[in-house]
């Protein structure tokens, strides 16, 4: 059973930090070597794209892919 998913994100500076999506805990960590109060909001933004994103992508994995045509 998967317990943790690590998701490593680089912002538009180039700077990488990394986002830890806890199942058991049900958290996320961001774990920034470099986080400041201006860029709190920033990375919150971020954060909550990467959950979105994550969890629309697990939800997708239950579906059939059927080509185009092939119904």
């Amino acid at each position: 059973c998967l317990k943790c998913k690590y998701v490593p994100v680089q912002d538009n500076d180039g700077h990488w930090s990394l986002i830890v999506l806890s199942f058991i805990d049900k958290k996320v960590f961001h774990l920034d070597s470099n986080l400041n109060k201006v860029m709190v909001s920033v990375r919150m933004d971020t954060i909550k794209l990467v959950i979105t994103n994550y969890c629309l992508y697990t939800y997708l994995l239950n579906y059939k892919v059927v080509p185009y045509g092939m119904v």
